[in-house]
């Protein structure tokens, strides 16, 4: 057997205390820091994905009550000539009315298109705004894809407008 000084084995057994404490670190406390931060990254990551997966089923409930108002609007669309008339009688406007005439188109298999020209000669301006203001706030799923307004030749403070109101509807 080996014969090793007092001051030796001092440095041998402080030799033993830091491999021990170096061993203890590296092969204990390292990893469970690393297994720690690691689980909080991927927490953290998960807590972003979750996020991000409300804010898409946030807009797909939106999407869906878009769509069910859609189809409520679609089922209950009226005629669009009948409803024109109508508002045109109530602006006092429908005397003034050269022409409506109505022209459908197939749309998605199910939709049909339904677009209406409609001429008004020698309407004042403030008749012609009325008009479209009522039809874009009846509550119907209507687009006014054309308006053209001119200024009329009987009066000068009269105009002649000219529109294309769209509108759609289920079969």
């Amino acid at each position: 057997m080996l014969n090793l000084s007092k001051r030796e084995l001092l440095l041998l057994k402080v030799f033993g205390a830091l491999a021990g404490i170096f061993g203890l670190y590296f092969l204990i406390i390292s990893p469970v820091i690393n297994l720690k931060s690691n689980i909080e990254n991927q927490s953290e990551k998960n807590r972003g994905m979750l996020v991000e997966l409300q804010s898409i089923y946030n807009e797909y409930t939106e999407v869906q009550s878009t769509k069910k108002r859609y189809e409520q609007l679609l089922k209950n669309s009226k005629n669009i000539a009948t409803s024109i008339e109508k508002i045109a009688s109530d602006l006092n406007i429908k005397n003034n009315m050269a022409h409506n005439r109505d022209s459908q188109s197939k749309v998605q298999n199910k939709y049909t298109k339904i677009s209406s020209d409609v001429k008004f000669e020698g309407i004042g301006m403030k008749e012609a705004i009325d008009f479209i203001h009522k039809i874009e706030s009846s509550n119907a799923l209507i687009n006014i894809s054309y308006l053209r307004i001119s200024q009329a030749f009987k009066e000068k403070s009269t105009y002649d407008v000219t529109l294309k109101i769209d509108t759609y509807r289920t079969e």
